[in-house]
């Protein structure tokens, strides 16, 4: 368990992470795949189910959920709008 590494109860570390972050733990993991999402889409030429493979997505119909949920729009839509910025 992760808090007991830090010597932590789970409640106090949820407090603290909250409090320095802005994030409660897993929606700040989530944030960071979703950053990392449009890192890949951007940068690279992988499908978007590769691309929610590589960020440990077992179904990619759920990464396109989260994505929008997060984003506002679809993973392929973000991708055209950034090329053509």
């Amino acid at each position: 368990d992760f808090t007991a590494f830090c010597g932590y109860s789970p409640s106090y570390f949820y407090r603290k992470f909250v409090k320095e972050t802005g994030y409660a733990p897993m929606k700040y993991f989530m944030h960071l795949k979703i950053d990392k999402a449009c890192f890949f889409l951007i940068n690279t030429d992988m499908k978007v189910t590769q691309i929610a493979y590589r960020l440990g997505f077992r179904d990619p119909q759920h990464f396109a959920r989260v994505f929008t949920a997060a984003i506002g729009m679809s993973a392929l839509e973000y991708r055209k709008q950034q090329w053509n910025e």
